[in-house]
């Protein structure tokens, strides 16, 4: 990771610092690819989770209760994602950018740019 920081002009970025940027574009990036998986879901009828895990799923299990919901404990020791059963359904640039389309403040303070391009790529496919 040093090569690479030192390769980029990076030098003096700290492995910690670095780390943390990762953690924090995993998660955004989480975010706007869940935004059009739940739209191309809910187009195709196959819910994938119910309205109360959708919005905490994100949230670490500890001891098998997620933190602020004592009551919803994990049954088995896979993650509720995996011991759903996902129908495939094909995802497109265009489910992303309806998506975005919807809720473009996801995209960060430049947005309407950001949103510009998306439907200009959307466009040429």
């Amino acid at each position: 990771m040093e090569q690479i920081a030192l390769a980029q002009g990076l030098e003096g970025v700290s492995v910690d610092s670095a780390n943390i940027l990762n953690h924090g574009l995993d998660s955004y990036m989480k975010g706007l690819i869940r935004s059009f998986i739940e739209l191309v879901g809910s187009r195709s009828g196959h819910e994938s989770k119910n309205n109360t895990n959708k919005h905490h799923s994100y949230m670490k299990l500890i001891n098998g209760v997620r933190p602020g919901h004592q009551y919803q404990m994990q049954n088995s020791g896979k993650p509720p994602e995996v011991e759903e059963q996902r129908n495939p359904c094909e995802i497109s640039l265009q489910d992303f950018r309806v998506a975005m389309e919807l809720n473009p403040r996801k995209l960060g303070e430049d947005w309407p740019l950001l949103l510009e391009k998306i439907c200009t790529h959307a466009f040429e496919e």
